[in-house]
């Protein structure tokens, strides 16, 4: 079992406020960095999973993170906490094939 935060944010808000593509890009890799920081992995777009045990308290970390980041608290619209018993790929269903691995990347920048 393990835990995977999910997230969006608002880029329409974030282009009336003027912030640049580079800044967006900066905000979203902040995000990513707290996350992986508190051992959160990129699955896909915005889902970061957490198989360890400790991971439900990871989870909170992470909030605790994002609420001392203003533009975390200004531009985040959706931010869900789920519970992952069990990860079944279903691609195959429609596609023939199976889902490409999970990527520890954001927006094409590796993260180390």
């Amino acid at each position: 079992m393990g835990w995977a935060i999910a997230y969006d944010h608002t880029t329409e808000l974030m282009g009336t406020d003027g912030m640049t593509e580079s800044e967006i890009v900066l905000f979203y890799n902040s995000v990513r960095d707290v996350l992986y920081d508190k051992g959160f992995v990129r699955s896909q777009l915005s889902v970061y999973v957490n198989p360890n045990t400790d991971a439900r308290e990871r989870a909170d970390d992470v909030f605790a993170a994002l609420k001392t980041m203003p533009k975390a608290v200004k531009y985040i619209n959706r931010l869900h906490l789920f519970r992952v018993e069990d990860v079944s790929d279903v691609l195959p269903l429609v596609a023939g094939r199976p889902s490409a691995p999970a990527r520890n990347t954001s927006l094409g920048v590796k993260k180390p």
